[in-house]
């Protein structure tokens, strides 16, 4: 494969090089593509879910209101975080990324729950 840096014109057509990517994908053993896939998740976690789940945890520990979007983004981090691990539930790494994950939310909840009781 070619390697294109943004300001050059490449030197293959996207085909090609889409048709040598599945080709990869293709031949590589189930292990080291479900580790692939893992990691993927993980990085999406930590580069943008758990970072949102704190953003919220903020917010809400300064004194915001816990809106139906903060719900469904830690709903949407779970989510993620379930389908994978019932597919991969001997994954070390995974697990313990899933349980950190359900303690924040059950903080943020708590935090809510005590918010809102501090309302009344």
């Amino acid at each position: 494969m070619y390697k294109v840096q943004l300001d050059e014109t490449p030197t293959r057509d996207r085909t090609a090089h889409a048709a040598d990517m599945d080709a990869e994908i293709e031949y590589q053993d189930p292990e080291s593509q479900s580790m692939q896939i893992i990691a993927q998740l993980l990085r999406d976690v930590e580069s943008r879910r758990l970072p949102e789940a704190l953003d919220i945890r903020e917010k809400i520990a300064d004194g915001g209101t816990f809106s139906d979007d903060d719900g469904a983004c830690l709903r949407s981090m779970m989510d993620v975080l379930d389908q994978a691990w019932t597919l991969w539930p001997q994954e070390e790494t995974l697990a313990r990324t899933r349980e950190n994950a359900a303690n924040l939310c059950g903080f943020i909840m708590s935090d809510v729950q005590v918010a809102r009781s501090n309302e009344h």
